[in-house]
């Protein structure tokens, strides 16, 4: 969950940079290798929200980073 908390937060970051430069193609390309590593995450996170503590936390984690931008 550590990981996924330091992925969402440069996520978050590139996403913020996107939305006041959408040319950047710099930015552009670290966040398409940002989104295919959540491709790879996807089977590992489906089987962990299984747990509801896990959950709880997993959507935590999300609202807590997604509201600091």
């Amino acid at each position: 969950l550590v990981e996924y908390e330091a992925w969402l937060k440069e996520f978050q970051s590139y996403i913020a940079k996107r939305n006041q430069n959408p040319l950047d193609t710099a930015n552009n390309k670290r966040l398409m290798e940002l989104s295919a590593e959540s491709e790879k995450r996807k089977t590992t996170l489906e089987l962990y929200m299984k747990d509801p503590k896990f959950a709880d936390y997993f959507n935590q984690i999300t609202k807590e980073v997604t509201a600091s931008i």
